[in-house]
């Protein structure tokens, strides 16, 4: 099962400081005991701006297994749908969002997010695991 993983989860457990760090460190254990953990680009430079140097980032990166993988064609495209629609709305979506739950949807099986309502709401066929 490959699973695609929101920035917020990975921040939390490279910060490691309470309860929901150990909740989503134990998600991602168990994610990635199920199949590969892969990000996109919005997810890698979200995280990758929490380090202080390159190594310490891909050390990370390489400790949890995950890798990037680029968004598709089809992804981008059905993003800026989702973006055309709830962007809109008066809570709107970020684009980052929209993406991340496109990339999600074509991409991977599931989405592991601490935004579990949000990706539901944005793309109701995403199967989302929350920490």
């Amino acid at each position: 099962m490959r699973t695609a993983v929101d920035g917020a989860v990975l921040v939390e457990v490279f910060e490691g400081v309470g309860p929901r760090a150990r909740a989503s460190a134990h998600a991602l254990k168990e994610a990635y005991a199920a199949g590969p953990l892969v990000v996109n680009e919005a997810t890698l430079a979200t995280v990758r701006s929490r380090f202080k140097s390159q190594a310490d980032f891909e050390g990370a990166l390489g400790a949890l297994g995950l890798r990037l993988d680029p968004t598709l064609l089809e992804a981008a495209t059905l993003a800026g749908v989702i973006w055309g629609v709830h962007g809109k709305h008066k809570a709107k979506a970020r684009l980052e969002e929209c993406l991340l739950g496109a990339h999600a949807l074509v991409q991977a099986d599931r989405l592991l997010t601490r935004k579990g309502a949000l990706y539901k709401r944005l793309c109701p066929r995403l199967r989302v695991l929350v920490p």
